[in-house]
């Protein structure tokens, strides 16, 4: 065991050691985040300090025992002698109250067991976790340190930092002794992380791996550790040197969620609440989902960052947070997330916002869902996130609730896919065209439902949507669709397009070829007739997107395109 930064600890406790070997008893309250090493200090005080010059009693108070009388000084009294150990509970076996609070002559009686001991030899009685001792331990503890000063005793008590905490009434009591000390152990400094690190591995690779690891730790010795473990299961993995750099694995997880676990639940329940929200959430997020009130959340925000797992209020780590995260549970997740994003609604939050929490809880219930949904699909779309975007959309279709949102969602869905990789919206041909034929998709849709069924070869199925289109189609969309014919009698010169041609008759007049490739790159080859004018068009940024997507499938005189599987925005002839 290795103790780094805590000669001064050491050194006092110590001292008070010696007082109490010369009939001066003392108290020590050793106090501190969780995890940051009260265990063990007190562990190597013990053993390696007070040795064989004292009785060493010490026990270890757990969340399991807090509702067991006496549970705390029942481990106490097995490292007593037989007879001491026997008049202990002779005396306990006197406490019969039921609310809550022990007569005097039994604190008396017990006290006075203690007391005899440390005549024949100097006591030292060590609780660590006294946060979690019964209540009938902690008062009868109290009561003994209040007659320690002329005594030889020394009784160490190990203490979380912590709002709340059950011990609070005895670190009040205490702190009124003079012969009571306050003891608080910070988390380690970046150069005591390296030295930590040293014990653990290579010098160089400690000291390459310092700042990083107080990064992700905050100093917190028991996290630092798991990083070292990290590393050197890595390093077998591979072989060699070992990684260049810090790893944060396995074992760094599992100890997060340990330290965790050993802080008082509503802690427990703030961490889960800052995991489940992402990033640095509002005060007021945290403490609405964590069921806490605002003061006490920021107090127990305070705490888990000076335990090293929070920092400014956001996990240190992704993998620590998502380590939080699968400690949940899938239905407690999904719970949470759903609360998340009905909060964040309520609050006027950011539809993306809204929307991861919505697509982590999946199948909302909300009314208002897949509105949010296809607003945070947009926005990520135009800012090339465009998988999120695609999660936003699948899971707004799956919520339609009529065939007109359906179809609507299906064509967002499909458009976003076609950024990605256009043969994934083959699957959703036979829908769209259906929805072209029955009029519930708006122009613009309806025109892309066109592309994809030209891209993907589907001729008759465009025919079918161009008719449908020429039927209700006027103004600047029909415009817009004797443009199309245009191209299309450039990309498509042959059968059975004419057929789709003719479907489209009804427009009117098609644009010239050249002028519906206004917008266009220049080509790089193809007909000289159409070559030679286009290079010099306007633009025209309808029919540009149209034309630049398009495969070319036909030949023409001389070197012309060459039939493609995939050219989407590349230009034409490429």
């Amino acid at each position: 065991m290795v103790l780094v930064e805590r000669d001064p600890e050491l050194t006092l406790l110590s001292d008070l050691l010696d007082d109490c070997l010369d009939g001066s008893g003392s108290v020590v309250v050793v106090r501190g985040p969780v995890a940051v090493g009260k265990t063990e200090l007190l562990h190597t005080f013990s053993e390696q300090v007070a040795g064989d010059r004292v009785r060493r009693l010490g026990a270890a108070a757990s969340p399991a025992e807090r509702h067991l009388p006496f549970g705390l000084l029942s481990q106490l009294l097995h490292g007593a002698d037989a007879a001491y150990a026997r008049r202990a509970d002779a005396v306990l076996a006197e406490a019969g109250g039921t609310d809550g609070t022990i007569e005097p002559r039994v604190l008396e009686g017990v006290s006075r067991v203690f007391l005899d001991m440390s005549d024949a030899e100097p006591l030292l009685i060590g609780v660590d976790d006294v946060h979690h001792a019964d209540t009938g331990s902690l008062q009868c503890l109290l009561f003994l340190a209040r007659r320690l000063r002329r005594s030889r005793v020394m009784l160490v008590l190990g203490d979380q930092d912590r709002a709340g905490s059950g011990s609070a009434d005895l670190r009040t009591e205490l702190s009124r002794h003079p012969y009571c000390r306050q003891l608080r152990l910070d988390p380690l400094g970046c150069d005591g992380v390296a030295a930590l690190l040293a014990h653990e591995l290579d010098a160089h690779v400690a000291h390459s791996l310092a700042a990083g690891a107080f990064a992700v730790t905050g100093g917190n010795p028991l996290l630092v550790r798991a990083l070292a473990e990290d590393w050197q299961a890595a390093a077998r993995t591979a072989g060699g040197a070992g990684p260049s750099g810090l790893v944060v694995g396995d074992r760094f997880a599992e100890r997060v969620v340990s330290c965790l676990h050993r802080v008082e639940p509503d802690a427990l329940a703030v961490a889960r609440a800052v995991a489940v929200l992402g990033g640095t959430p509002a005060a007021g997020l945290v403490a609405g989902l964590s069921g806490l009130g605002g003061i006490e959340t920021r107090a127990l925000v305070e705490l888990l960052e000076d335990s090293g797992v929070l920092r400014q209020g956001r996990f240190r780590h992704q993998a620590a947070q998502a380590a939080v995260l699968r400690d949940l549970g899938a239905r407690e997740r999904v719970a949470r997330h759903r609360c998340a994003a009905r909060m964040l609604h309520a609050e006027g939050g950011r539809p993306t916002a809204i929307a991861h929490h919505l697509v982590a809880a999946g199948e909302p219930t909300e009314p208002w869902a897949a509105a949010v949904l296809h607003e945070s699909a947009a926005g990520a779309t135009a800012d090339g996130r465009v998988d999120f975007a695609l999660d936003c959309l699948k899971l707004a279709h799956t919520i339609a609730d009529d065939e007109h949102q359906r179809a609507v969602s299906r064509a967002v869905l499909a458009d976003a896919e076609w950024r990605i990789e256009p043969a994934r919206v083959v699957r959703h041909l036979g829908q769209l065209t259906e929805a072209v034929d029955r009029r519930l998709l708006a122009h613009r849709d309806s025109l892309a439902t066109l592309e994809y069924l030209l891209w993907h070869g589907r001729v008759d199925d465009a025919a079918s949507a161009l008719h449908q289109l020429a039927a209700t189609t006027a103004g600047p969309d029909a415009a817009e669709l004797r443009e199309v014919r245009a191209v299309l009698e450039l990309c498509y010169p042959g059968q059975p397009v004419q057929l789709l041609l003719q479907q489209g008759a009804r427009l009117g007049p098609a644009t010239q070829p050249q002028q519906g490739l206004r917008g266009v790159d220049p080509p790089r080859q193809g007909p000289r007739s159409v070559v030679a004018p286009v290079a010099q068009e306007p633009s025209a940024p309808c029919c540009a997107r149209w034309a630049a997507t398009r495969p070319c499938r036909g030949n023409t005189s001389g070197p012309a395109c060459a039939p493609r599987s995939r050219c989407p925005g590349s230009p034409w002839g490429c």
